[in-house]
């Protein structure tokens, strides 16, 4: 079987030090596609129009010894929804303290999308992750402590379930998933192509 090689249509460092984790050598690129709020969709249809988005119009560099049969654009979107909102990445520390004390002691649910384009055959597949997170009970102190600790700004939800001190008193499914990258998923799909990868 042919290794897959990932270019990755994102700038999260979370997400390439996830697919480390997993050993897939991968290279990240940049992808012209813009987010725009769609709050007509729902949080299940917006990671899939984000991470079909990302793949599709992602910028892979050129190869002039022709493509890597191995080779996969990867784009992912993450959200975190809490009472029927979607939550991106906050705007400023003020947002983020407001939308952590809101969630504090309570339930919030985390979506991530994933899209996978085949370089040579030009196949997409995609998969939707889904993890139930549940707070801890926290004071305006506590977060405004942790906003400033853990750069807030460039999480979805504000929050990262991987950091310390954890704001996360207990979650139900893929750890990973909050993270940014939920790698079972991903190992699933890069599965799927295996009948493909046997035929080369």
């Amino acid at each position: 079987m042919i290794k897959p090689f990932i270019y990755l249509a994102s700038q999260s460092a979370r997400r390439r030090d996830l697919l480390e984790e997993m050993n897939i050598p991968y290279e990240g690129i940049a992808s012209r596609y813009k987010e725009v709020a769609q709050p007509h969709l729902s949080p299940e249809e917006l990671v899939h129009t984000h991470a079909i988005g990302k793949a599709r119009q992602a910028l892979p560099p050129h190869e002039k010894s022709g493509v890597n049969p191995g080779a996969f654009i990867l784009g992912a979107d993450t959200v975190v929804v809490f009472e029927n909102q979607c939550l991106g990445k906050p705007k400023d520390y003020e947002q983020a303290v407001e939308w952590l004390l809101k969630m504090s002691g309570k339930t919030n649910e985390v979506f991530t999308g994933l899209a996978l384009i085949h370089c040579l055959s030009g196949e997409e597949k995609y998969a939707l992750e889904k993890t139930t997170v549940i707070f801890k009970k926290w004071n305006t102190g506590q977060i405004e402590k942790y906003v400033r600790q853990i750069n807030a700004l460039d999480k979805a939800g504000a929050y990262a379930i991987q950091t310390e001190p954890c704001i996360v008193d207990s979650y139900e499914g893929s750890y990973s998933n909050v993270i940014g990258l939920p790698k079972e998923r991903l190992a699933g799909m890069l599965e799927e192509f295996s009948d493909f990868f046997s035929g080369l």
